[in-house]
């Protein structure tokens, strides 16, 4: 168990509904965080990435857009009315990749109707990527990935999110590399992941030729739903209902027909706080990790406050937490 004290800053008109948001924002962010456990890479190296982003971003009332990067895949979020649309995308893109990416719809609502309604309008939401030149790449929420190619000199790409209608709701801009860099490993070795997260994202590192994913994936025989693609590397969902613990992981390259087989670690996470936080309260978050093996070498997790001007963290906003490998940490 991993317990963080958080203080509350004190500030003028902050009310009980508004700290409870930030709460809420905080939960998410820590979840973020622990899809970032690795064992074999540097955590920093891997946030720094080599994604740049723009700053113009174009949102209609009542729209938020947000962007995040963990372990090189790009995420990012369109807040709308009915509840947000999570574009998942390659944060290393470069010129001249052939790519593939996904998006998926997580809908307001206080009852079941609601939220079945508002799952129906987001489904009919697209997301458009829209380079320099050539035709735009639709990516529809809750469909395979989509895959795409981005053309020479298109640095830039245009992220649109579009309504039924076709109007467009929201943009923001990805700046694209102007080379992809060498593949690092001989193109006919798989990186494996050995740490998974429930219903969390994981990355295979795998060159692939056509850069639109050319692997199939299992953890105790159960597929990986893909999420994206690049010539370097592949993103899977960790299966939502897989009992934590070590198991078995087997990747299949379909165009090549090699294949490989491995040991990785599931994890279940689970974040609570003690209790709602008031304008000068202090609390604990407890960080729960089910799963961990005694072969799971130096685990550790990331803790980044990302509301560091409401909430003040005891050991700083940036927190690299070592994990004992046990059954529960």
């Amino acid at each position: 168990m991993v317990q963080t004290q958080m203080t509350t800053s004190e500030a003028p008109r902050v009310n009980e509904k508004v700290i409870h948001r930030v709460q809420l924002l905080a939960t998410v962010a820590i979840n973020f965080v622990l899809a970032e456990l690795s064992n074999a890479r540097s955590l920093v190296s891997i946030l720094a990435g080599w994604f740049l982003m723009s700053g113009s971003v174009y949102a209609a009332d009542q729209v938020k857009v947000s962007s995040r990067i963990i372990d090189g895949l790009k995420q990012t979020t369109f807040e709308v009315p009915q509840g947000t649309v999570k574009l998942r995308l390659p944060a290393d893109l470069a010129t001249m990749d052939n790519f593939s990416g996904s998006a998926i719809a997580e809908p307001n609502g206080t009852n079941i109707e609601e939220k079945i309604a508002n799952q129906s309008k987001l489904e009919q939401m697209t997301v458009e990527l829209k380079p320099a030149s050539g035709p735009p790449i639709v990516i529809v929420p809750d469909l395979p990935p989509a895959i795409g190619h981005i053309p020479a000199h298109s640095r830039t790409i245009s992220i649109e999110l579009k309504d039924q209608n076709h109007n467009t709701v929201a943009s923001v801009n990805h700046l694209c590399l102007a080379h992809r860099p060498p593949f690092p490993l001989d193109r006919n070795h798989i990186q494996m992941p050995s740490l998974g997260v429930l219903a969390r994202p994981m990355r295979l590192g795998v060159f692939s030729d056509t850069g639109s994913g050319n692997a199939d994936l299992y953890i105790a025989h159960q597929s990986c739903a893909p999420i994206a693609a690049s010539p370097s590397n592949q993103w899977f969902m960790v299966p939502p209902n897989l009992p934590p613990g070590p198991k078995t992981i087997h990747c299949n390259l379909k165009d090549r027909g090699l294949c490989a087989t491995s040991q990785i670690a599931v994890l279940k996470s689970h974040m609570e706080a003690d209790r709602l936080l008031h304008v000068g309260d202090s609390g604990q978050v407890r960080i729960t990790l089910t799963g961990l093996s005694p072969n799971t070498a130096n685990p550790r997790i990331v803790f980044r406050n990302l509301t560091p001007g409401i909430v003040r963290v005891t050991g700083g906003n940036y927190q690299v937490i070592p994990l004992a490998a046990s059954g529960q940490q």
